[in-house]
């Protein structure tokens, strides 16, 4: 379950109180910016209450929100494809993987081809 808030004045703020699906005392947390450390808590009455900004949104969950890892959109050379390098070759290969979120050049350094991490932290 997740509750969407969104204020779509341009110029104005909203003040909005909502009944929600969770127990009084349940913390909420904004799943569209997990850097915010922002909690909303229901209340005995089973609302929530926020002041929204212009044009702003907020995806409400139960806390804590849980980050997914990340996800492999594509590969090249494609999944079960061979590539032979010649003995004594200096033949290079571009490897390429396409993840669903940008991901820390270090990350290279830590992992092996066949997926397993390295000694070492990130």
């Amino acid at each position: 379950r997740l509750v969407v808030l969104a204020n779509f004045h341009q110029n104005s703020t909203k003040d909005v109180t909502i009944s929600v699906p969770w127990s009084p005392g349940t913390t909420l947390s904004n799943a569209v910016s997990v850097s915010s450390n922002e909690v909303l808590t229901v209340d005995s009455a089973g609302q929530i209450r926020r002041e929204l900004q212009p044009l702003e949104a907020l995806v409400l969950v139960p806390a804590p929100v849980v980050t997914l890892p990340p996800v492999v959109l594509s590969v090249f050379p494609k999944h079960g494809a061979k590539v032979a390098w010649p003995t004594g070759s200096s033949l290079k290969v571009a490897l390429k993987v396409k993840f669903d979120r940008p991901m820390q050049p270090a990350v290279l350094d830590y992992l092996l081809l066949n997926g397993k991490v390295t000694t070492g932290k990130l």
